[in-house]
């Protein structure tokens, strides 16, 4: 019989605020906003992935 593991629950916060006007915009993208330590299962269930600690990034764009 396979054995069963159990890993702890998270719960993982994104934001991601933004500005726009007619021709420009910027956005700000924090991922794991709380810094949560969690896992994921990847295959079908066969692999597993620790998640990435919290990152951030930044996009502007101009609209032409």
């Amino acid at each position: 019989a396979m054995k069963q593991i159990h890993f702890p629950s998270a719960l993982v916060f994104n934001l991601s605020p933004f500005y726009e006007t007619k021709t420009w915009g910027v956005k700000f993208n924090v991922f794991n906003l709380s810094n949560e330590r969690y896992f994921t299962a990847n295959g079908g269930d066969t692999r597993l992935q620790v998640n990435l600690p919290r990152r951030w990034d930044v996009t502007l764009t101009r609209k032409f």
